[in-house]
């Protein structure tokens, strides 16, 4: 088996939060009545001479690229003789651990917690993925999507029960046998 499919149809849940997570967002932007494009076209204050549009792509393919195909595939998997989801554990504690960055931007923490909380949850989620199908492009594509739909959005309770469906996807495709 490729690991994206099996005889008996879970397939679908290895894209269920590439699905889930950016329609959340846009249903969220569109209760909240906030337009999650406005501010796409404006300097980002990471990089100032980028659009945030190209800094939400980038940030995306550069953390995939760190931590799911270089710490999670080349330093967990393929060298550490450590349980795969132990692995994913630890790689999840450290990317969700990198948003706390977010602290130093924004005036209110609980945003911030939820979001460090989803980003964990996102994490176990493709760890699971690529240690099932060898490949980031799933958790790419999602992440990618996620950025792109989150905005200026405030992170909602909804997001958090979203994010421990995903997790609940994430154990659950991880325990798995192949």
């Amino acid at each position: 088996m490729n690991g994206t499919s099996s005889k008996r149809g879970t397939g679908w849940l290895f894209f269920l939060p590439v699905i889930l997570l950016p329609l959340t967002n846009l249903v969220m932007a569109a209760a909240m009545r906030s337009p999650i494009t406005a501010t796409y076209m404006t300097p980002s204050t990471l990089i100032p001479f980028f659009p945030v549009a190209v800094v939400f792509i980038l940030g995306a393919v550069i953390e995939e690229l760190f931590y799911r195909w270089f710490l999670l595939k080349k330093v967990f998997f393929e060298t550490t003789k450590l349980k795969p989801l132990l692995s994913t554990l630890i790689v999840s504690v450290l990317f969700a651990g990198m948003h706390l960055w977010n602290l130093k931007t924004s005036p209110a923490i609980l945003p911030v917690l939820l979001q460090v909380f989803s980003a964990f949850c996102f994490s176990v989620w493709a760890g699971a993925v690529v240690r099932r199908t060898h490949r980031i492009w799933i958790p790419l594509i999602a992440h990618i999507l996620l950025n792109a739909t989150a905005g200026d959005v405030e992170i909602a309770w909804v997001s958090v029960l979203v994010s421990i469906a995903v997790l609940a996807d994430g154990i659950w495709l991880m325990r798995r046998k192949i």
